[in-house]
């Protein structure tokens, strides 16, 4: 089961909770699954995501060749205590201090091979913005690419780092914290099969990464890897 839920008057988390799963203790799960920061922050009329009952349980399994500690993080708050608290960065007329968030948080990869950017074909980087925390990753998924012969398979990259709310809801998306970066947006469309190969989606999920493609429904997104889980 996955569906989307509109906010309802009196609605809390406990009794959405209550009504999908028959079970309030998945209530603060679910909340960090929709990416909302305080359960009293909480607004009528916005929808959200109701995932599976198996996804709020999921937890994160051990990457094979993820360095030693570094597992992707499942839910909100720990996304929020590996990657930061992006929120700390909004001030109290809700501007963003995106220069700041990104000196803290963000560096420069350079990556083995050349790749065109999907909304500008003509121009073509070695060099991603991603978090610093995950460069590492970032840096040996693409070189695995290459060495393993994929290289050909990824024509046009979209965003890495972006500040932006996801597609299909209004919770920030985790192009905002670096850590997700999209692959050949041009086929891969959001709610479609995509066109990736499966042996690509394998290499990089050895590496902690993700797949969008593994959702259903219009929440199907093939060209999108993230390291986390859960939200």
């Amino acid at each position: 089961m996955r569906c989307q839920y509109v906010i309802q008057p009196e609605d809390t988390f406990e009794n959405i909770a209550m009504q999908f799963y028959n079970n309030p203790c998945l209530a603060e799960k679910l909340r960090q699954y929709n990416g909302f920061y305080s359960s009293d922050f909480i607004i009528i009329g916005q929808p959200i995501v109701i995932p599976a009952c198996a996804t709020l349980h999921a937890t994160t399994g051990a990457a094979d060749r993820l360095p030693a500690g570094m597992q992707p993080p499942h839910g909100l708050e720990k996304l929020l205590g590996i990657f930061g608290n992006i929120y700390e960065y909004v001030d109290d007329k809700g501007c963003f201090d995106e220069s700041a968030w990104c000196a803290d948080m963000l560096t420069a990869v350079q990556v083995p091979f050349s790749v065109a950017l999907s909304w500008d074909y003509t121009r073509r980087v070695r060099s991603v913005r991603c978090h610093k925390k995950i460069a590492g990753s970032i840096k040996d998924a693409f070189h695995a690419v290459k060495r393993e012969g994929f290289e050909g398979e990824i024509v046009t990259l979209g965003d890495f780092y972006n500040f932006r709310s996801k597609r299909t809801c209004g919770k920030l998306s985790t192009h905002c914290w670096g850590i997700a970066f999209d692959l050949n947006p041009e086929v891969n469309i959001p709610g479609t099969k995509g066109c990736i190969s499966d042996k690509l989606v394998q290499l990089l999920q050895e590496f902690g990464f993700t797949w969008g493609g593994h959702l259903k429904g219009a929440y199907k997104d093939p060209m999108h890897f993230q390291f986390c889980t859960g939200y």
